[in-house]
């Protein structure tokens, strides 16, 4: 791995704070995108904290949702 790389990896969010940020942006709470992607809360939360993977169509789900 050379130096570009690393400085590449250390500015890409992991995929758990884009999911944060991207339900943060469309003004939902957790509760709210839980609902939206299928799952129950608990399980949202394990994905945006990293715990568990997601699977992409959360992320598709989330996008499609119109802002607050």
């Amino acid at each position: 791995m050379n130096m570009q790389d690393i400085a590449h990896n250390e500015s890409v969010k992991p995929i758990g704070e884009e999911l944060k940020a991207l339900r943060i942006s469309k003004g939902l709470t957790q509760v709210e995108a839980a609902a939206i992607c299928g799952v129950g809360l608990r399980t949202f939360i394990d994905w945006e904290n990293g715990r568990n993977q997601k699977p992409l169509a959360a992320f598709d789900n989330l996008r499609n949702v119109e802002e607050k």
